[in-house]
């Protein structure tokens, strides 16, 4: 028998199709393929927890599956645990008659999806590193419940999956209230080499913005355990403690399995009227919410384009400001320069005068005392020559 406290671990051997998707296989290990834009992590080990009713409830032992692509924002989580269960081959009495068959126990899988469409917001949390240094939180707050997935209930071979013993109906119990909470909290391993902070970050953002979108492989039902495909659990809440039977009950609609805890009958779902009902209301939130994001979106395109002319405005007025103040500046220094340079010319020219008065004068000064020189040299010759006629 195996209960939540028994899921599968990494050991376990990849031949046992029960649960298992095709279009993400569990190796032997953890495997984690990151690249430079896609980002997948498969056999994580992880624990959940949640509040319901105003009860802290939690599930350990499971096997964390998420993929990221940021370049088509491509994302998926996925949750797993295996279950005991009992697989009965009966055949149908008459109203009134107990089943009689024969009965045996099969560990099967069960998933817990969470379609990045019903992220409402995801943070990370506060731990206290049960995995060791590399572990981190993921907080879903979810505009709807996880998908609680089991195997296709197979009427025409006669065969209904129950809980095996109270561990498998306290773990059934629990998906049952799981299957009601919005509120998630994550508890896994993820190490810096597999993905980056700022990348887990990015995520956080991408799907709290609405960004992200399912992966189509991991969002196919009909892939998992071995193509067989698998259905949508029951979520809705027990009628009372001891529900009729399936037989008692009579004929009716056929409805996705049931997991209600405690009870091996099957419990009669809402009528088709209120589904329809509460799939057109969903359709409407749905709708309302993405019109409420576009709006926004334009509004903040709106409010981003005024601030940033503004922004310019302000910052050509204030860069036109400094232009002028300095080019006035500079004009003054220019000015302060050229009359600077006036006066030196004006120096240079009284200089230039002066030099050339004074050369005149030595000009005339030096043929002056030429000339004197000349005449005493003609004096002293002319006494030479009278002197020697005597």
């Amino acid at each position: 028998m195996v209960s939540s406290s028994q899921a599968t671990t990494a050991s376990e051997s990849s031949s046992n199709t029960d649960g298992l998707d095709a279009s993400l296989p569990s190796p032997p290990g953890p495997a984690l393929t990151p690249s430079s834009c896609s980002t997948t992590a498969r056999d994580l080990p992880a624990t959940a927890t949640w509040i319901h009713a105003g009860q802290s409830r939690s599930l350990s032992d499971l096997r964390f599956d998420f993929i990221y692509d940021t370049l088509s924002h491509d994302a998926f989580f996925k949750l797993r645990l295996k279950v005991a269960m009992l697989k009965s081959k009966t055949k149908p009495k008459p109203r009134g008659k107990p089943n009689k068959g024969t009965k045996g126990n099969q560990s099967t899988t069960l998933f817990i999806l969470v379609p990045p469409e019903r992220i409402q917001r995801l943070t990370l949390g506060d731990h206290e590193k049960q995995f060791g240094v590399d572990t981190v939180c993921l907080r879903f707050d979810l505009i709807n419940p996880a998908k609680i997935v089991g195997p296709k209930q197979q009427p025409e071979k006669e065969q209904v999956l129950d809980a095996c013993g109270k561990e498998g109906s306290d773990v059934l119990d629990a998906l049952q209230s799981l299957a009601q909470a919005t509120s998630l909290a994550v508890y896994t391993t993820l190490s810096s080499r597999t993905l980056a902070s700022s990348r887990l970050q990015m995520l956080c953002a991408d799907a709290t913005e609405g960004r992200l979108k399912s992966d189509a492989g991991q969002a196919n039902l009909s892939s998992l355990y071995g193509g067989t495909g698998g259905d949508v659990m029951c979520t809705s809440a027990p009628a009372d403690d001891n529900p009729p039977s399936y037989h008692e009950a009579g004929p009716g609609p056929p409805m996705p399995p049931s997991i209600c805890a405690g009870s091996h009958k099957r419990q009669r779902g809402i009528s088709d009227t209120g589904s329809v009902e509460m799939m057109q209301e969903i359709k409407q939130m749905r709708e309302w919410k993405s019109e409420w994001r576009a709006e926004l979106r334009t509004e903040m395109d709106q409010m981003r384009a005024e601030i940033k002319s503004e922004v310019r405005a302000e910052v050509e007025a204030e860069i036109t400001t400094k232009f002028e103040v300095k080019w006035k500046k500079v004009r003054e220094d220019l000015k302060s320069i050229r009359d600077k340079l006036d006066e030196l010319d004006h120096d240079h020219e009284e200089l230039t005068k002066q030099l050339g008065d004074v050369i005149d004068e030595v000009d005339i000064k030096v043929e002056n005392a030429v000339d004197v020189g000349m005449q005493s040299v003609r004096d002293t010759l002319r006494d030479a020559t009278l002197s020697i006629d005597f």
